[in-house]
């Protein structure tokens, strides 16, 4: 297929100016421009340009960023360029939300350089050096599209081709297979070439193989069926097709994949094929609308295919360029051989093998240096004792799991091939660990000797220096005191603990361990601890001792100042006490502000005593604690017996007050006494006020009396507490008389209110009894609502009667419980009466609603019977629904009674329960024979359903029957399609006739049974019939078509005996190429008879096979008689040549001499003998000629075929050649 011209492809990129997408957050976008990144040198071998690589993939944000390569591979001059360039026009395009981008038809497609013509365009791989964003998942995608050299030319050496392969697979994640009319053998081979590629160049460098495959089949004229849905048709004939010839097995891998699709393009059209510009407004409409489709699924799909490595994890810009340069580097220096597949395999293992040894020696070099700083580390005993041989082995072993996981992950290859290389470093990394471990636990060993002997010693030196601590605090708190420090000097001091001293270093010098030097740095330490004890103790005692010498002198002068302040406080008490001798004196001043006066007078001398002291303070705070306490104790019994002169001036004071209290309360009682003698009076004041009078009278006196009364709380409150026995007193013998006088008045006038509420209540209770009289009025008012209205009226004249009461509670609630009791009475024999007044008017009025109700139901269900006498009628209202209704209108007559029903519920219930007994009986009645004419009804229907569908069905089948009885007809339909035909109509009618059938599931399920069971006898003794009539065809179609390719097979022989008799004929074509000629018909006419066979796979193979066996037999025939009639004609003309050389010679000389020739020739099968004389003239040359000519030109006749073998080998190897390859 051709694409847009070469002139066209580049102005439009360099004149529009075409902007991208922008590459990053932040980047401006940049015109785009396709650049090379793979070129072939003039050695044939391809250059990678670094730095183009870079430019493309490193990119602004490009190379932090996922990165998807579409990719196109295939034949040459197939358009895979013109493909790109419509992706880059859809990708330019963002805004474009449908495939609206191809509706500039009048512009150019511009991008990579195409053209016309029969030369190839694309010179290596070229990519687009701006990338194109996707949005995937919330992610931004960089799309690149990569052209690539067209991978199926002839021309070009199977080395060269294999590296273009390799690196258009590093620079693809989206593979597009560019496939002209139809994938044949040819393109399966490529293929299955391309993906072993592609697998090893995965294991090598950590990519996944194959990550999306898209099958694109250029100008397909085979069917209509084109896009994608054609395509998944004719990918899965592919696979079928491959599977079966077990040949490309890694073909037929790739194919099944979840991701790889098939998507059939029709031709573009003439007028775009002879257009110069290539626009899209000159392709066929069919042909731009499935394009527009493919484009737009290819982009909408690419960022879903980012490149990943063989973990399928992705890969940024960066690291995809990372891998790409290091395997065009060591492409470069090693310069391998990729002659073959097999080459290119082997070229791979041992870059594999190469990137493990690194990987395993970077592994074995890291782990070396990290035990050398381990033993660096830890060489010193304290370092070397913090980590014990375990834990060392512990992390050596860390380490190495490390460097194994890490390692693993940088391998390459296969598992056999990694396990191998991992297990050759576990071995090398074990080999430094045993080497290291052995040393190491030593040295932990002699350090844990010298810490023991060395943790030995510091316990001795540790016990001598305590011991030697305890000695100096003993010192220390025995001479605390100023006395005990002025008894021993400094100098003594210092004596004592020198000889204590020496003595312990005695003591330790013989408990300690190891050599003389560990001994004498122990002994020296301790020394030099316990100097600095002793320096620091003796500094502090020395200081001590001046202060005890200074001591000394200030206690005699503290001691003179607090005698003389002790004496003045004495004097101060005296006074005081001469003072307040008398009692009116001592009551002006209480034994609290006594307290006070001695207490300031007592800080006012502490204070002058403090600023006479002299010393430190607490020298001065024990002089003024003793003074305080010299003080304390004059000061104590003067207020012991100034408290005591005060209480008894208070006592007599309080006496006088409470006496006073006492006769005004007295007054104020006999006044109540008198003004409250009368009825009228007394009712006015309820003794519970008068009690509140005297209370509150009696407060006031006391609160009076508190304020007059002297001492402290507990004299007042004995003073009060007297007051208050003499008030209470008088309190209850005044309110005892008062409450007897107010008990007689209260009782007076609660009989008179009692006795007016019984009378009204009488008056109120006849009215009721006069006002229903009559049933009606009865009726309308039931004995609860008369019980409620008397209740009423009793809780009115209770409430009313208690508000006109006198007295306390118990009082009123005896007045109260007296009328009580005789409304009750009156209530109870009113509402006796009234009672069964309203009970006979009920039964009266119940009797007349239920039968109403019981007669309208009877009437309902009558009506019911007569509208479905009929079968039809019947039918339309299935029992259930029958009893649906009278349940309805039985329930409905139920309400409408229960609202017309008097009385209480029990009554109401009775007349229910009996109305709904009556109605069950009718209804049961009715159901029982309406059920039964139902069933009848049921089973008519359903009889003429199923055999209505049963009399269908056989119709259908007789017709299928009648359809079906020629052989070509019979093909046409296989017995599968026809038994799914039943099938399809058996269910049909099964369905239909469930909708038709009536009655319950059962019954239904019994209809449906039958009806299955009819059809299934009719269908499977009809398909027996039919499958023995569709073999019959099967065989004869097949014979016919088996025959007809082995009769056109033998025409094609003949024809090619025929073409080939003659001497120039039969040498234009060598066996081997007749061979190949023969072979390629025999696989059309085998392939074309493949799809005109019918039935199984077993019966076609059969046909086919027996096919087989009939053209290798007239192949081998006729190729027997083609080789030795080749050999012949070539060795015929051999000595045409000799022959007229000779008769050249005898005409030039002129005489007739003889010449005799003798040559022997070995033919295939025989041996002959040519004897050639020659002389004198080209008429004897001629004759030998024609003689050799009639005896040697004819021969059997044979087929034809095609070869590349050399002219001048005729011997063993062209007659093997001769036979086909399937033969026998």
């Amino acid at each position: 297929m051709t694409s847009c011209n070469l002139s066209s492809c580049s102005g439009s990129t360099q004149g529009t100016g075409i902007q991208t997408g922008q590459q990053g957050p932040g980047a401006q976008p940049e015109p785009g421009r396709p650049v090379q990144l793979v070129r072939l040198d003039k050695e044939g071998d391809l250059t990678l340009d670094e730095e183009a690589l870079s430019h493309c993939l490193e990119q602004g944000g490009v190379g932090d960023a996922p990165v998807c390569l579409v990719s196109i591979i295939g034949e040459q001059r197939r358009g895979k360029s013109f493909l790109l360039n419509c992706l880059l026009r859809q990708l330019q395009s963002p805004e474009a939300v449908d495939a609206s981008w191809m509706d500039r038809e009048d512009e150019v497609l511009g991008g990579f350089e195409c053209c016309n013509g029969t030369e190839t365009v694309t010179k290596g791989v070229w990519m687009w050096d701006q990338p194109l964003w996707v949005q995937d998942q919330g992610r931004r995608v960089a799309v690149f599209l990569v052209d690539t050299e067209g991978c199926l030319d002839l021309q070009r050496p199977m080395e060269t081709s294999i590296k273009l392969s390799v690196f258009s697979i590093l620079l693809s994640s989206y593979w597009i297979f560019n496939i002209p009319s139809s994938f044949t053998r040819t393109e399966a081979d490529y293929l299955e070439m391309f993906i072993q590629v592609a697998k090893e160049v995965g294991e090598t460098c950590n990519l996944a193989p194959i990550q999306h495959l898209d099958l694109l089949v250029r100008d397909w004229q085979h069917s209509r069926a084109y896009g994608a849905g054609g395509g998944q048709e004719y990918l899965t004939d592919i696979t079928q097709k491959l599977e079966a010839s077990a040949q490309q097995p890694l073909v037929v891998g790739a194919l099944r994949e979840s991701g790889s699709r098939c998507y059939l393009l029709p031709h573009p059209g003439t007028e775009f094929i002879r257009s110069e510009a290539g626009m899209p407004g000159n392709m066929d409409k069919y042909f731009r609308q499935y394009l527009r489709d493919y484009v737009s699924t290819v982009e909408s799909s690419a960022g879903i295919h980012a490149r990943t490595d063989q973990a399928r994890k992705g890969l940024t810009g960066a690291q995809l360029a990372a891998r790409i340069k290091d395997v065009s580097q060591y492409l470069k220096t090693k310069r391998y051989n990729f002659s073959s597949p097999v080459k290119m395999a082997e070229v791979f293992a041992a870059m594999r093998e190469e990137i493990n040894g690194r990987a395993v020696e970077a592994a074995r070099q890291e782990y070396e240096q990290f035990v050398q700083k381990q033993d660096r580390d830890h060489q010193s005993t304290s370092s070397c004792l913090s980590v014990k041989p375990l834990e060392m082995q512990q992390r050596l072993e860390e380490k190495r799991r490390e460097l194994l996981e890490r390692c693993r992950g940088k391998l390459r290859g296969k598992d056999p091939e990694k396990q191998a290389a991992l297990e050759e470093l576990k071995q090398g990394l074990d080999r430094l660990m045993a080497q290291f471990l052995p040393g190491y636990e030593q040295r932990f060993k002699m350090a844990e000797m010298a810490e023991m002997r060395e943790k030995a010693n510091r316990k001795a030196v540790e016990g001598i220096r305590r011991e030697y601590e305890q000695f100096r605090e003993k010192q220390d708190r025995d001479h605390q005191s100023t006395s005990s420090c002025l008894s021993v000097e400094p100098a003594e001091m210092q004596q004592r603990l020198e000889e204590k001293r020496q003595e312990l270093l005695e003591s330790c010098q013989g408990e300690l361990q190891g050599e003389d030097p560990q001994k004498q740095a122990a002994l020296e330490e301790l020394k030099q601890g316990l100097d600095r004890l002793m320096a620091q103790f003796l500094s502090d005692y020395k200081l001590r001792f001046k202060m005890a010498e200074m001591s000394a002198i200030i206690e005699e002068v503290n001691r003179r100042a607090v005698e003389a302040t002790r004496t003045e406080f004495q004097q101060f008490v005296k006074q005081l006490d001469r003072d307040h001798q008398s009692m009116r004196s001592c009551l002006r001043v209480k034994p609290l502000e006594m307290r006070h006066r001695l207490e300031g007078k007592r800080q006012k001398l502490l204070e002058r005593c403090r600023g006479e002291l002299l010393g430190e303070d607490p020298q001065k705070q024990a002089a003024l604690e003793e003074l305080n306490q010299g003080l304390d104790e004059q000061t104590t019994p003067f207020l012991s017996t100034y408290g005591e002169r005060f209480k008894r001036a208070e006592m007599e004071a309080n006496r006088k007050t409470v006496k006073a209290t006492r006769t005004e309360y007295e007054q104020f009682v006999q006044k109540q006494d008198r003004d409250h003698q009368s009825t009228s009076s007394c009712l006015s004041v309820k003794p519970l006020e008068m009690q509140q009078r005297l209370e509150g009278k009696r407060q006031e006196l006391q609160e009076r009396c508190r304020g007059k009364l002297r001492g402290e709380d507990p004299q007042k409150q004995a003073a009060l507490e007297e007051l208050k026995q003499g008030l209470d007193e008088q309190t209850t013998q005044f309110l005892s008389t008062y409450e007897q006088r107010f008990q007689g008045a209260v009782m007076e006038a609660n009989s008179r209110a009692v006795e007016a509420a019984r009378q009204e209540y009488e008056q109120f209770v006849q009215k009721q009894d006069r006002d229903h009289q009559s049933t009606s009025s009865c009726l309308r008012v039931e004995p609860q609502e008369m019980q409620q209205r008397l209740l009423g009226k009793c809780w009115e004249l209770q409430e009313r009667c208690r508000g006109e009461l006198w007295g306390e509670d118990p009082q009123k609630h005896a007045a109260l419980e007296e009328l009580r009791q005789g409304l009750d009475e009156q209530t109870t024999q009113f509402l006796s009466t009234y009672g069964e007044r309203f009970k006979g008017a009920v039964m009266e009025a119940n009797g007349r609603a239920v039968e109403a109700a019981r007669q309208e139901y009877e009437q309902f269900v009558q009506k019911q019977d007569r509208d479905h006498q009929s079968t039809s009628s019947c039918l339309s209202v299935k029992p259930l629904e029958m009893q649906q209704r009278l349940e309805g209108k039985r329930q409905e007559l139920q309400k409408r009674c229960r609202g017309e029903l008097q009385g209480e519920d029990p009554q109401k219930q009775a007349a229910l329960k009996g109305l709904e007994h009556d109605l069950d009986e009718q209804m049961t009645q009715f159901l029982s024979t309406y059920g039964e004419r139902f069933k009848g009804a049921v089973m008519e229907a359903n009889s003429r359903a199923v055999e209505a569908a049963r009399q269908e069905y056989e119709q259908f089948v007789q017709k299928q029957d009648r359809d079906h009885q020629s052989t070509s007809s019979c093909l046409n339909v296989e017995p599968l399609e026809m038994e799914e035909c039943l099938e399809e109509k058996r269910q049909e009618l099964l369905e239909r006739c469930r909708g038709e059938l009536r009655g319950e599931d059962p019954q239904k399920q019994a209809a449906l049974e039958e009806l299955n069971q009819g059809l299934d006898e009719q269908t499977t003794q009809f398909l027996s019939t039919y499958e023995q009539r569709f073999k019959g065809a099967v065989m004869e179609a097949n014979s016919r078509a088996v025959e007809a390719a082995r009769q056109e097979y033998e025409q094609f022989v003949q024809e090619q005996d025929r073409d080939h008799q003659s001497r120039s004929s039969c040498l234009s074509v060598k066996p081997l190429e007749m061979r190949r000629r023969l072979e390629g018909k025999r696989r059309e006419l085998q392939e074309r008879c493949r799809g005109e066979l019918r039935g199984e796979d077993p019966q076609k193979q059969a046909a086919l096979e027996e096919l087989k066996q009939g053209l290798d037999e007239q192949t081998t025939q006729f190729l027997s008689t083609y080789g030795q009639r080749f050999k012949k004609k070539s060795i015929l003309k051999a000595v045409y040549i000799v022959g007229g050389g000779l008769a050249v010679a005898g005409a030039a000389a002129g005489v007739g001499i003889g010449v005799g020739v003798a040559a022997g020739v070995v033919a295939v099968g025989e041996v002959v003998a040519i004897a050639v004389g020659a002389g004198g003239g080209g008429l004897i040359a001629g004759g030998v000629g024609a003689w050799f000519e009639q005896k040697f030109g004819r021969n059997k006749r044979g087929s034809n075929t095609a070869g590349q073998q050399d002219e001048g080998g005729a011997g063993s190897s062209d007659q093997e050649a001769l036979l086909p390859r399937g033969g026998t």
